[in-house]
Parts: C-alpha cells; structure tokens; sequence
C-alpha cells in the first residue's frame, strides 16, 4: 500500500494515525488510548472517540480494501452491483456512510442523497471527519458523483474508483470540489 505524505510532519502524523487506529483494532486494545500515548500527532483523532475522530478511526481500518461499486454497507465491505458485483468492499459513500453509522449517526447511502441531506460548511470551517463532495462523471454541483472523509487540511480517506483501493489522498490539488458537509453537527 503506497503511503502518501509530501512532508516530513505529514509522514510524522500518518505514522502516529497509523499506531492509533493498531491500537483500536487489535483484540485487548478496545479501551481509549491515553492522553499522551501518541503524543500531540494523535490529538486530534481519539481512538473510540465520538463524531469525526471516530468516522476517521472506522474508515483508516478498511485501508487497502477494493473498490466495488454499490459495495459497503453500515456493518463493513459488502459485495456491490453492476461492475462491482463480483468484489467485496466500499465504494465511495459506502465507506462514508459505514464511518459516520459506526460514529452513531446515520447518513443517507449515495453521495448525491449525503449532499442533499447534510449541513453544508465553507471550506475555511472544514474539520476532521466532515465530508468533501467532487463532481463525479454523472455529477454534477448539486448532485456530486464522489465524496470522501476529510482527514486533515489537505488529505482525506477514500474509496477511489474500480480497480483501486480505500486510501488516504490529497483533496486540496484535485479539480471538481463541490463543497463540504458535517454529518449530525454544525
């Protein structure tokens, strides 16, 4: 699995990312981790937490799982439909709606329903776990075709397109951004 860091902290946070999300899904490690066991890379994301920190938790786990259109659902990888029916895994409102469900709040399934549904925020108010929205090749602006879970300032986990797999990847130099949404808070 390539990891994708452009900078010496960006490699220094996904590594702290990386031993806190071991933590959480190792059998025996389910209690929060403490305060300083990470150090300040790990602050912002509580292992087990509450909201976004615990969507980004529930997605970083499903890392290097297929693409499979249609595939995911509120308990993991599912087999999806159409050119995804042969494939267990996510695809892209899959992953999201199965992070948020495992955060406590349900979310609409389609990117497109996620738009419409959720609260909107502008992008100088984007934080952890908040959604980001992109024109997709049936989307449009008030009816994306791809989102993915925002994960910091300029990177976000996602589940990409066929024949790839869920990764963390730079949102900030792609084209098409719709906007951004925050599922059950504001």
């Amino acid at each position: 699995m390539p990891v994708v860091a452009a900078t010496a902290s960006g490699a220094l946070m996904l590594v702290a990312v990386i031993i806190c999300v071991m933590a959480a899904v190792l059998p025996g490690h389910g209690a929060p981790a403490p305060a300083n066991a990470c150090g300040t890379a790990c602050a912002p994301l509580l292992v087990n937490g509450t909201g976004g920190s615990a969507a980004i938790t529930a997605a970083l786990r499903w890392l290097g799982t297929p693409y499979s259109y249609g595939g995911g659902g509120i308990d993991g990888p599912t087999r999806g439909i159409g050119q995804g029916a042969n494939t267990v895994g996510f695809d892209c409102s899959g992953l999201t709606r199965y992070a948020w469900h495992r955060a406590g709040i349900a979310i609409p399934r389609t990117s497109g329903e996620q738009w419409q549904a959720l609260t909107h925020v502008p992008p100088d108010r984007r934080a952890p776990g908040d959604l980001v929205f992109f024109q997709g090749a049936d989307g449009s602006a008030n009816y994306p075709g791809h989102v993915g879970l925002v994960l910091d300032t300029e990177r976000m986990i996602e589940a990409p397109r066929t024949g790839l797999r869920v990764r963390v990847s730079r949102y900030t130099t792609r084209r098409g951004i719709i906007g951004y949404a925050r599922p059950g808070r504001s």
